[in-house]
């Protein structure tokens, strides 16, 4: 069949279809009520839901092309912040080293945390204990004492 011939008689049955929904106050859509419904003749049934089901293949290749995508973009970021996470870790500095580099007028005493606030340590900085002193430290103010750890 020729393809403006189609496309006329795909028009003709999409208006159709719609002001049977405008008239009924239908909540079906125009592929489901092309199916269930004899308002349109053979010739204009068959052609709309050939061209509706060629679209939705179409749709559905998309919808499959961009889940795939999503899932590389996905397993790719991941890697990359992971990559990142290790990189900080290096970069970061312990407790130890915080302390040394201090400046006299900050606190001696000083509070040692995790990000969810559960203390590690409180107290004045003689009485820490070794293995605090070599955890890798996130955020801090040396002025307050206050030393954020991940746990």
């Amino acid at each position: 069949m020729n393809h403006r011939i189609s496309k006329k008689i795909y028009k003709r049955a999409d208006s159709k279809l719609k002001a049977f929904i405008a008239a009924n106050h239908d909540k079906r859509t125009t592929y489901d009520i092309a199916k269930e419904e004899n308002i349109l003749s053979g010739l204009e049934r068959s052609i709309f839901i050939a061209k509706q089901d060629k679209w939705a293949k179409r749709i559905n290749g998309i919808v499959d092309e961009l889940k795939t995508e999503e899932q590389t973009i996905s397993r790719n970021e991941y890697h990359w912040n992971l990559e990142r996470c290790v990189t900080c870790l290096v970069d970061t500095p312990t407790l130890q080293e915080l302390l040394n580099r201090r400046k006299e007028n900050h606190a001696t005493s000083i509070i040692v945390s995790t990000r969810n606030n559960k203390d590690l340590f409180k107290g004045d900085v003689s009485g820490l204990p070794e293995e605090l002193l070599n955890i890798p430290i996130f955020s801090w103010n040396k002025r307050n004492g206050t030393y954020i750890t991940i746990e």
